[in-house]
């Protein structure tokens, strides 16, 4: 992944660090074939904590670099706000006659 990132074109308004995201990829690529060589005689869940904290590594830049982008601000409209009705949908121009109802019951 890090090696397609770093060949790929970026966009402009891209969040992510060109150099530190790749990195980062491999990093963590290396460090979770360290641990899995690593823990060979060790119990698993050792393994499963220590991969875990390996991709929280990862989600903790990738939610960084999320919520501290810069986004554009929507136009706002200045045209005031009217909350549309049911009753905008409903055609009365063809009205029923009840004068002619029966009232016996």
């Amino acid at each position: 992944m890090a090696l397609l990132e770093l060949t790929l074109h970026r966009a402009p308004d891209e969040p992510t660090h060109p150099r530190l995201s790749p990195g980062l990829k491999l990093a963590s690529g290396a460090l979770a074939l360290l641990l899995g060589w690593l823990s060979a005689g060790l119990w698993v869940i050792t393994l499963q904590l220590g991969l875990v904290l390996v991709l929280g590594i990862s989600m903790m830049y990738g939610l960084y670099v999320w919520f501290t982008q810069d986004l554009p601000l929507p136009q706002l409209s200045t045209e005031p706000f009217t909350e549309p009705s049911i009753l905008d949908s409903v055609d009365i121009s063809s009205s029923v006659d009840i004068s002619s109802v029966d009232d016996d019951r």
